[in-house]
């Protein structure tokens, strides 16, 4: 798809699964690192649990199909090679400090006198411009700013952390697909141009319907616990379910994928004789979820359906006629967990199950 284009690589850990989205997409993408390698290079977990330049798993994971040259841009050599490497290029992506590259004489503006048609993406904590261009941020700071900690964790309690910081996945995404976009303009016009990606605007995203609470009812949704708001004003549905050695996270479905998934789940509670009658009796077929009760997304018979069965139990029947296998483990990601997860895998192998009707989720601190 984008094997005619190369890509020159500048991000940190802030972009770097920008350019891997593009490398696996058939660019060719070159990473333009400093002497002594890029600082993502040291980042955990390391193979074997021994750092090292060449054992970053995190570098692995976000670095597979790309090329790489060293090249010190704090030289005056360095800039003319890297100009050189950008009379070849059709991409650079940046996520360095705002105003770094500009500052080298390597922005846009300076490059763009090299290749005319160079699309440049940056990827930045605020965007380019703006009250907060020049403020530093971590991936805290960031899914704070961008409002989606302020629904994370419980009523009483102070907002929570995602377990894995995926604010810069998010930005790095957006990223590939805006340069994707932006290239094919060039294709059709013959202009680059500069893409710039806020990262708190791309965690924004995350927030779902959440911000047009306000605009439609007046109301602004808050941290819900084990609850998922969003679905209606009046109603939350309870996604958080107690087992017996632990937590899965379970949540009912609307619309033509709903109706299946639902039934299964009422066809698999009678069968247990935990299927109240009300749950037998709706029309799923038709069932409106933003019109269902707090009785139906809370019922107590799914705190017993779980509260009675381990992980694997509750997975297994997750897979029942494999339709309605949307539990999600919920724990920590320490050890004692992997080994659970493991151990749930292999027991799961026995089963036949629809590829898709287990959905596995590490949620946690």
């Amino acid at each position: 798809m984008l094997s005619p284009f190369r890509v020159l690589d500048l991000t940190n850990q802030r972009g770097l699964l920008c350019g891997k989205a593009m490398a696996d997409l058939g660019a060719e993408v070159i990473l333009v690192e400093p002497p002594g390698g890029s600082p993502a290079r040291r980042l955990a977990p390391f193979y074997h649990d021994q750092p090292g330049p060449e054992r970053s798993l995190y570098w692995f994971a976000y670095c597979a199909n790309k090329r790489s040259v060293t090249v010190n841009l704090e030289t005056a050599d360095g800039r003319e090679l890297f100009k050189r490497l950008v009379e070849t290029a059709d991409v650079v992506l940046d996520s360095q400090d705002n105003g770094y590259l500009a500052g080298l004489g390597l922005g846009y503006q300076e490059l763009r006198q090299v290749t005319p048609d160079l699309v440049m993406t940056c990827i930045t904590p605020y965007g380019l411009d703006g009250p907060y261009s020049g403020f530093k941020a971590n991936d805290l700071c960031l899914w704070a700013m961008g409002g989606f900690a302020y629904l994370t964790g419980d009523a009483d309690r102070p907002p929570v952390q995602i377990s894995f910081p995926q604010a810069y996945l998010n930005a790095s995404l957006e990223g590939a697909v805006a340069t994707m976009v932006a290239l094919y303009h060039r294709e059709t016009t013959g202009q680059g141009q500069q893409v710039d990606v806020s990262i708190q605007a791309s965690v924004s995203r995350n927030l779902m319907n959440a911000p047009l609470f306000w605009e439609t009812s007046g109301v602004n949704l808050a941290r819900s616990g084990p609850y998922r708001v969003g679905l209606s004003v009046s109603s939350g549905q309870r996604v958080l379910w107690k087992c017996a050695d632990g937590e899965v996270s379970f949540f009912m479905w609307g619309g033509k994928s709903g109706y299946r998934i639902n039934q299964a789940l009422v066809a698999y509670m009678d069968e247990e004789g935990m299927a109240p009658q009300f749950m037998k009796d709706l029309d799923w077929e038709n069932f409106d979820m933003s019109q269902a009760s707090s009785e139906l997304f809370g019922v107590a018979c799914l705190l017993d359906l779980f509260g009675n069965n381990t992980y694997q139990r509750s997975l297994h029947s997750g897979g029942y006629e494999g339709t309605w296998g949307t539990a999600v483990l919920v724990d920590g990601m320490g050890s004692a967990f992997n080994q659970k997860l493991w151990d749930l895998l292999q027991s799961l192998a026995e089963y036949d199950v629809a590829p898709f009707s287990l959905l596995f989720g590490l949620i946690g601190g």
